[in-house]
């Protein structure tokens, strides 16, 4: 029992886990805004895209 309290109070004090754990949460919540990003643009992205290029053939077809 006298080894113990030592050890389980150095394991308190040691923070070094910590950090490690904060970056991988920041890293997590910075990859799930970019996917959320990405999915709310991606949609009106294509749509946009799909306007354009049938705008883009309907010119074409009617200046041949």
């Amino acid at each position: 029992m006298d080894t113990f309290l030592p050890l389980a109070l150095r394991s308190c004090a040691d923070e070094s886990g910590v950090t490690a754990i904060e970056y991988g949460l920041m890293a997590a919540l910075i990859a799930v805004s970019i996917i959320g990003a990405l999915n709310a643009t991606g949609f009106s992205l294509g749509a946009m895209y799909t306007f354009w290029t049938n705008a883009v053939i309907t010119a074409i077809s009617t200046a041949l």
